[in-house]
This record gives C-alpha cells, sequence and structure tokens, in this order.
C-alpha cells in the first residue's frame, strides 16, 4: 500500500501460456491494496490485478429479498418475503428486521437466451421490426433490444413503507405492497420496487440484503419468436413460445396457437382471417414449440393465447414475411426500412441472406455493407422489385467477431435508415466448465471431492489448465462480490462498434445572408407592424417573454484469554455429550491449477475447513488458442448442534463488557445444553455465574451472556 515491493519473481509460462504462483501474507502485513505486475520479457506486453488485506469479521448469515410466488396485477397488494439465513444452512430464528420500499418504474423486455448473450447481450440477434403502426402490436408485441449506446435516465425512488418488525420463527418476514396508488397514477408502465432489508440477530451484528419486488400491468407476459429471420414457401417455420411473469418464473395453464392471414385495405388497415388453430400448452417451464410448413407466400401474425389457473388470458405474438417465387408483396406493409437476416448467428465462409424491406414499392436502397466507426464503405445499391428483396454476401474470418450493415432509402421527401448487426462468434476460443461436488454438504474437517468437466462448444472434451478456488461465501459481503471479472469477457468481448452518422444541408444552419447595406427581413410586433432598432446599423428586434421558473412538481473467540464449552443432552436424563470444538478455520479452502485430461475430466479432493458456512466453488479453464472457460458451483459445510460466539471487536482496560454464546440445535428433538466459560489468566474477570443450562427446542435458538471486567 505504501509503494513498496514484497515480492518479485520470474517464472516462465506453462505449455497454455500461464503462470501461477503464491505470496504468503506476513503476520503483520501492512492493510490496503496490493497490486500486481506482470511483465514479458522482450515484449511490450504487461498485465496487472489487485487484491485488499484487511481486518474483518465475517458475516454469519445473509439477507434476501424473494419475489412474489405467483403473478400479480398492477392494482393488487401482492407480497415479498425477507428470508435470513445462516451460511451454514439454518434459518435466523430470532431478529428484528428494518425494512423499507422504494418504487421506481421498469421497462425491460425478456428475450430468449443464448449461448453467445454474454459478448452481444440478450436479444441481439431479435428478428422482429417493431410495428408500432399495428394495432394492438403494444398489447401482444415485443419491442427490439435499444443497443448497448441508449440508456435511459430512470426516475427517482418513491418510498413507500418504512418499518420495523421481529423475525417469524422460520427466518422469514412478509410484507405486503398496496400498489393500487402506483395504478392510479402510473397506470401506463410496470414498477420495480426495491426492497432493503436490514436484520439484526442475537448476535446484535446488522446484515443488509436488498431485493426487487416487480409488478406489472399484466400478470404475466407471453413470447413469439422463430428460429430464422425470414421465410420461403415451403420452408419449415420453427416457431418458439415463452410464457413468464416479470420477475422470470415460469407460467402454466391452457394455450391456443393461431396462423392468422394478413391483408390490407385501401387505407393501409389490416385484416385478419385465421387460417389454422392448434391446442398448444405449457409445459412446466412455461415453454412451448410449434413446427409448420406455410406453402402460400403471404405477411402472417403467429399468436398464442395462454390462460393460467387464475383465469388470466395473454397474448403474444409475431407479423412474419413468408415470400414466394410469385408473391405480390407490393399489397404488404412494412415500416419505411427493414433489414432482416436470415440466421441467429454466422461462422465465416457462411452466406448472408439480407432481407431487405421497404413501404414504398420499387424503392431504390443504399447498402454500405461493413459500416464501422461512423465511416462507411461505397453503397451498393439495391432496387426492390416491390417491396422486398434478398441481399447476399460472402463473410470471411476477418469479419469475427462481428459486423454492420446500415441502409439508406429516400420516400415522400423523407430519408430513412436503418442499421443491423451481423454476429460472427469466436466459437473456437470458449470452452464450457462444469463444476461437481461429491456432496452438497459436509461435515467440518471431512474430506472434499471435486470434479471438473470441460467441454467446447460442440460438446467435444476440451483439455486445458484449469484453477480451482473455493472459499467462504461470506467474504463476497464485505468485499462486494469478486473482483474477477468473467474470462470470456475479459479475452474475447471484442466488438467493432457502429454509430450511424449522417450530413444534411437540411441539418445545417446559415446567418442571414446579404448585400451591403440592404435592410434585413424584421420581426412583426404584436401590434402588427415593423418595428426598428437603432443600433449602428438595423437589426432585428426579438420579443421575448419572461417565465417564471415554477417548482416541479462471528467473531470466533479462539484466542489466548477465553475460551468456552457446550455439552448437550435429551430433555431426560441421558448422560452429556462432549463438544467436538472446531479450531481449523480459513476463508479459502482451497486454491490449486490442474491440467484435464483427454476426455476434459480434473478431479480434486481436500479436507474442508471447520468454518460453518457456504462454499463458493469456482473454476477457470484456459486451453490452447487461448480458449477460456469458467464454471461455478456451491457447497456447504454444516452440524445439528452448535455454538456461535460473540464478543466486541475491543477491549478496554476497567470497562464491563458482554460477551455471548448463542445455541442452535437443529436435530429433530429438544435438548439441556450446559454452557460454560472459561477465562484463562486474569485479564478477565467474570461478573455472572460462569456455566449456564438452556432448554433448545428443535430448530430453536437460546442466547447466554456473561458479564466480564
Amino acid at each position: 500500500p505504501q509503494g513498496e515491493t514484497v515480492l518479485e519473481h520470474r517464472a516462465t509460462t506453462d505449455d497454455y501460456g500461464g503462470i501461477t504462483g503464491e505470496y504468503h501474507l506476513p503476520d503483520e502485513a501492512p492493510l490496503g491494496v496490493y497490486h500486481l505486475q506482470l511483465q514479458a520479457d522482450q515484449r511490450r506486453v504487461g498485465a496487472g490485478g489487485s487484491f485488499r488485506v484487511e481486518e474483518y469479521k465475517k458475516p454469519e448469515y445473509e439477507v434476501v429479498v424473494e419475489a412474489p410466488q405467483k403473478p400479480v396485477r398492477l392494482g393488487e397488494t401482492i407480497t415479498a418475503k425477507i428470508r435470513a439465513n445462516y451460511y451454514f444452512d439454518a434459518p435466523v430464528t430470532v431478529a428484528t428486521v428494518r425494512y423499507k420500499v422504494q418504487r421506481s418504474s421498469h421497462n425491460r423486455h425478456w428475450y430468449a437466451p443464448g449461448p453467445w448473450d454474454w459478448l452481444y447481450e440478450p436479444g441481439h440477434w431479435w428478428f422482429a421490426s417493431d410495428y408500432n403502426w399495428y394495432p394492438g402490436f403494444a398489447r401482444w408485441g415485443c419491442p427490439r433490444p435499444t443497443g448497448w449506446g441508449w440508456h435511459r435516465q430512470p426516475d427517482p425512488p418513491e418510498v413507500v413503507l418504512d418499518n420495523e418488525v421481529a423475525i417469524g420463527p422460520d427466518g422469514t418476514v412478509t410484507i405486503e405492497i398496496d400498489t393500487a396508488l402506483a395504478k392510479a397514477i402510473h397506470g401506463d408502465q410496470d414498477h420495480r420496487y426495491r426492497i432493503t432489508a436490514e436484520v439484526v440477530d442475537q448476535s446484535r451484528r446488522t446484515i443488509v440484503g436488498t431485493g426487487d419486488v416487480l409488478v406489472a400491468r399484466q400478470p404475466f407476459k407471453v413470447f413469439v419468436w422463430f428460429g430464422r429471420g425470414h421465410f420461403q414457401t415451403g420452408d419449415v417455420i420453427d416457431a418458439h413460445f415463452k410464457a413468464r411473469t416479470l420477475d422470470g418464473r415460469s407460467v402454466t395453464g391452457t394455450g391456443r396457437l393461431r396462423l392468422l392471414g394478413i391483408e390490407y385495405d385501401a387505407w393501409g388497415r389490416p385484416t385478419e382471417t385465421e387460417l389454422e388453430a392448434w391446442d398448444l400448452e405449457p409445459d412446466a417451464d412455461g415453454e412451448a414449440t410449434q413446427k409448420l410448413r406455410i406453402r402460400n407466400p403471404g405477411q402472417y401474425r403467429m399468436s398464442w393465447t395462454v390462460t393460467d389457473a387464475q383465469g388470466h388470458a395473454i397474448e403474444g405474438a409475431q407479423v412474419f414475411l413468408v415470400r414466394g417465387p410469385a408473391s405480390d408483396d407490393a399489397q404488404y406493409r412494412f415500416n419505411d426500412l427493414e433489414l432482416i437476416p436470415d440466421q441467429r448467428e454466422y461462422r465465416p465462409g457462411d452466406t448472408v441472406r439480407l432481407l431487405i424491406n421497404a413501404n414504398r414499392p420499387n424503392s431504390t436502397v443504399a447498402l454500405f455493407v461493413r459500416a464501422e466507426n461512423g465511416i462507411y464503405p461505397n453503397p451498393k445499391f439495391v432496387t426492390l422489385r416491390g417491396k422486398t428483396t434478398i441481399y447476399e454476401f460472402l463473410l470471411t474470418r476477418s469479419d469475427m467477431p462481428n459486423l454492420f450493415v446500415e441502409a439508406l432509402t429516400i420516400s415522400n421527401g423523407r430519408t430513412f435508415t436503418e442499421t443491423r448487426e451481423i454476429i460472427v462468434p469466436p466459437e473456437e476460443r470458449v470452452a464450457s466448465v462444469e463444476v461437481l461436488a461429491s456432496r452438497h454438504e459436509y461435515r467440518p474437517g471431512a474430506e472434499a471431492s471435486i470434479e471438473l468437466k470441460l467441454t467446447d462448444v460442440n460438446g467435444k472434451p476440451f483439455v486445458g489448465s484449469t484453477v480451482l478456488s473455493v472459499y467462504d461465501k461470506s467474504i463476497e459481503y464485505i468485499s462486494g462480490g469478486s473482483n474477477v471479472r468473467d474470462i470470456r469477457e475479459f479475452f474475447w468481448k471484442l466488438r467493432r462498434n457502429h454509430d450511424p452518422r449522417t450530413e444534411s444541408n437540411l441539418d445545417r444552419s446559415f446567418a442571414n445572408l446579404l448585400k451591403r447595406g440592404e435592410i434585413p427581413m424584421q420581426d412583426r410586433s404584436s401590434l402588427g407592424h415593423l418595428v426598428r432598432l437603432q443600433r449602428g446599423k438595423f437589426r432585428a428586434r426579438f420579443e421575448r417573454s419572461v417565465q417564471q421558473a415554477l417548482p416541479r412538481a462471528d467473531m470466533i473467540m479462539d484466542g489466548d484469554s477465553m475460551a468456552t464449552g457446550l455439552k448437550s443432552t435429551a430433555a431426560g436424563d441421558e448422560p452429556l455429550l462432549q463438544p467436538a470444538i472446531r479450531s481449523e478455520f480459513s476463508d479459502t479452502a482451497y486454491w490449486a491449477s490442474v491440467e484435464t485430461d483427454e476426455d476434459g475430466f480434473a478431479r480434486v479432493r481436500f479436507s474442508m475447513p471447520e468454518n460453518l458456512t457456504t462454499w463458493k466453488i469456482r473454476a477457470w479453464a484456459l486451453g490452447h488458442g487461448t480458449r477460456v472457460g469458467e464454471g461455478t458451483a456451491e457447497v456447504v459445510t454444516g452440524k445439528k448442534l452448535i455454538v456461535r460466539l460473540q464478543a466486541p471487536r475491543f477491549f478496554t482496560e476497567k470497562d464491563e463488557v458482554v460477551v455471548s454464546a448463542n445455541v442452535h440445535n437443529y436435530l429433530e428433538s429438544s435438548k439441556q445444553v450446559h454452557v460454560s466459560l472459561e477465562a484463562d489468566g486474569d485479564q478477565l474477570e467474570p461478573l455472572d455465574s460462569s456455566e449456564h443450562v438452556v432448554h433448545v427446542a428443535a430448530d430453536g435458538e437460546q442466547r447466554v451472556d456473561w458479564r466480564m471486567k
């Protein structure tokens, strides 16, 4: 932290270009941020990272906020649950909870997840255009993503609840949120309710947790999408459907699928005719699929209506086009300009079949392929026969990981532009890492077995060097989470950027051009005559109106001076059981670099520390060609009868302090527990009886306090 060098080491990379090393922190290591710097010999290539050395007391429980268990419509009273759970997988049963609820508007559309969302953002492939002119689109349609470069400034939150209550016997607090006022004032939008909960258990420590409750105008939404962007007559159309609530829960019930043919009248208003219909129910994940062939060209709407157990019927739909050799697409209606690729992602060597739609028949479109950073190549001029055409171009390896296509056309005296991103992902550079633990829960000190399975994007074994780290999850509460980025993003989140750029003489402004001595045009006054203002030469005088600015609206006591004993028995006169004293505590259970075998497997074994907590397992893999991937899992170390010790972080001479023991019983029967305090030496003088006998019910908790001088 003072800029002092504490370690300098030379290392040689392994077969995969990686190095490993260790630095043992001294007992009196200075607190603060430590920086690690790497420099490759004879190359101007370097890298760096950092970690913090701090004095801290790890939290013993976490606080989470759970969303409602069933869909709720805006205007109804909804419920949310605050849950406090110890890291050794048991509820906090004695605590006070203070919570605050804040409301803000929410606008998030769901798109079917894909394997490349980490690189291109969810919905990067969304084919459908926004048909805001189509009746009902706002109800059943799904808008396209706005893009990574667009950010909306949110409205400030509104406090709707602030309260303090006791936690329930199951470690939860249920709160009710009335959304009637939000519906009356903001009924045209969805809402997010942010709940902040502060929980104080018998250790007197405050742990904070936050969570969101999403409230929708509709109890759930139905999404419809296709596996391809456009179709020819006779193609197999694979339609996909999903019913989900705003907070991501699946919706089940009954479903009705309809295929509707679209025709337009002389004013461009659509009329629909039902051509086919199917009973199509969502599965347990709220999903459904349907394959069909359409032999007649035309414009269609695929509609899926789902009715849930509460009787809410919600429709989702999408308009799509089927082209044919003799189709009269001049009768269809589109946006003024549309670009639709035929696939989600491509590979080098593939041919992109780009559908170009315009709402003016026989339009001429200037197409800029591989536009980048506002710089354009020479345009390709495409003339539409009718309102649609297909433009094809070949992809090369240099097009990875993406390229942009921009189009421009003029219609009815106006200029229209449209931009599409073509995705060419680096498939050969990403691996899948699966972390498999032999058990979910271990006893303190037990042997754990962790297996790693590495595969490439095609499911074939992946051979490489893998770093495995097992650490106490409670550390993330203190640190704010891991400081290690997604390894795929670190190496391969490389994308071309392009912001459409237009220079137009219609956007330029010029000063009034006059001949020498010429009198310029004047502004009229409110009386209707010209007003002259003598300032050297004649100058126009602007009448200004003045506007008033209106206000808008567990500290483990394993030191030298204190120890506790705990003995337990059943409620009867059974002999006392001697406790096992845990002493091997660690924040890091395991760290190693291992290499997978030819089948992509690696296995490690190690003894778990004696902490009672949840352990986070993270694995990072690196192979030839900088193919990378990562995986994660969690395991727990726990016991059925435990004592947690609490004391002030600082002791001052002559003070009187209170130290505590929290006894937890997770056995099926109640226990009589003898709790004693032993103070070695003469630094601490007990002022109370050193031994207590407490009755702890099954799944119960009791606290014992001692005053000491």
